[in-house]
């Protein structure tokens, strides 16, 4: 049986997670995040981060730097985003990058309006 399996302490262990990454959240987006975090969502967020290796993406570089350099692309990262540094964003290329300065890994959720101003600014001008 794994942490995320036993109610109490995998609901503390996901609030837990989802804050540290997300410190604009609200409990209800927490809260909600963790109802509808079933068990087969759980094994497959497990299985991604534990199969997390470099070296297994490695594969997909080129052909990502390819499709990039010949579509317009915007990279919207989170400046809060304790997992995946900014500097990261420097490996798509020739991507534009855009920040949210006070969102984290979870931007989406973080700052939906200027998640969602960007997306439509960018296909705007594509």
């Amino acid at each position: 049986m794994r942490a995320f399996d036993w109610p109490l302490f995998g609901r503390a262990a996901l609030g837990l997670t989802l804050r540290q990454g997300g410190p604009g959240l609200s409990q209800q987006q927490i809260d909600d995040t963790f109802a509808n975090f079933h068990p087969t969502a759980r094994a497959q967020v497990l299985r991604i981060y534990r199969e997390a290796d470099p070296e297994k993406f490695a594969a997909w570089t080129q052909p990502l730097l390819a499709a990039i350099a010949v579509r317009p692309t915007r990279v919207i990262w989170g400046m809060l985003d304790p997992f995946i540094p900014l500097k990261f964003t420097r490996s798509f290329g020739l991507a534009e990058v855009r920040v949210i300065p006070e969102a984290g890994h979870w931007g989406a959720l973080e700052a939906p309006d200027r998640m969602a101003d960007l997306v439509e600014e960018h296909l705007s001008a594509s």
